[in-house]
């Protein structure tokens, strides 16, 4: 038996999805030399992303941008951490899984990573929306 592709599996991820896990081996058919790698976007434009100073004063990260319309900025992405899939050769020759990577989106009310007693409660009550029969 010979191993031709391997995937990790981050197991704080409740709404990992197998449908998401077969198109994803789909997608990785197509590009045999690069990961695939789970994504979601920010809800919210990072480039107004607020900073506090230790008396909890606001400013902005990025002051170019505090005037800027937040529907005007570009949409940007993080690792959702779900799961990262490639040949083993892949695997093998890379150090750092999202170089040579190709996104696989997931809608963000399913990147859930739990990491948080916050994050716990999130996923329990968008289980309780979305699963209504248990």
């Amino acid at each position: 038996m010979s191993i031709n592709n391997v995937c990790c599996f981050h197991p704080c991820n409740p709404f990992l999805n197998i449908l998401d896990i077969k198109k994803a081996f789909t997608l990785q058919k197509k590009n045999k030399n690069k990961f695939i790698s789970s994504v979601s976007n920010y809800s919210h434009p990072i480039q107004r992303a607020l900073k506090l100073n230790r008396f909890n004063k606001i400013n902005f990260f990025f002051k170019k941008n505090s005037t800027k319309r937040t529907q005007d900025l570009k949409k940007l992405f993080y690792d959702a951490g779900q799961f990262y899939l490639a040949n083993k050769n892949v695997w093998l020759k890379k150090k750092n899984i999202l170089q040579n990577s190709i996104a696989f989106k997931i809608p963000s009310w399913r990147a859930i990573d739990i990491d948080s007693l916050d994050d716990w409660k999130k996923a329990e009550l968008i289980f309780k929306i979305n699963y209504k029969f248990f």
